[in-house]
């Protein structure tokens, strides 16, 4: 059987963590069910790991660094008001209305953005219900958004507390 198909796939994914099996196809020139084959095949094997995010399905090449926290990250932040709501996000709390000013977004999708990001772990609420980054969660949103890998799983703070949940 052609392996081209695959090999490209892990190509994307080096380059893009995280596509979803539409990216995928599209990136192939073929129909989505035919990338879901082949990502189901590489899944089996054991070269790709799949990552759900709501009703879409990420992948990622397996072993390339990329810890449970940044596999949920990395799709939320592709969306360009998530990205800038977390990069308006301090170390200090802050109530949901100074940060949709901050990052210049509509408060409903500051709220959406906000829970995203506190499922993967990267936002932190006070008793007030004012947010801010986690600790340690600045190096976590960087990678992210750079989509690079993270090899400090278990190490960091964010992947101890996930850990403890």
């Amino acid at each position: 059987m052609d392996d081209a198909p695959r090999i490209r796939i892990a190509a994307l994914l080096d380059h893009e963590p995280g596509a979803s099996t539409r990216k995928v196809a599209h990136a192939l020139a073929v129909d989505d069910s035919t990338a879901a084959y082949h990502l189901r095949r590489l899944r089996r094997e054991g070269k790709v790991v799949e990552q759900r995010q709501g009703r879409e399905r990420c992948w990622y090449n397996a072993g390339r660094g990329m810890c449970p926290v940044l596999r949920q990250a990395v799709p939320a932040l592709r969306r360009e008001e998530t990205a800038r709501v977390a990069q308006a996000l301090g170390e200090t709390p802050q109530p949901a209305t100074w940060i949709a000013r901050a990052a210049g977004v509509p408060l409903g999708q500051v709220r959406w953005a906000l829970l995203v990001l506190e499922k993967a772990g990267l936002v932190a609420r006070s008793s007030l219900g004012r947010v801010q980054l986690a600790d340690g969660a600045d190096v976590c949103v960087r990678n992210a958004l750079q989509a690079k890998g993270c090899e400090a799983w278990g190490e960091c703070p964010v992947s101890r507390r996930r850990g403890a949940a």
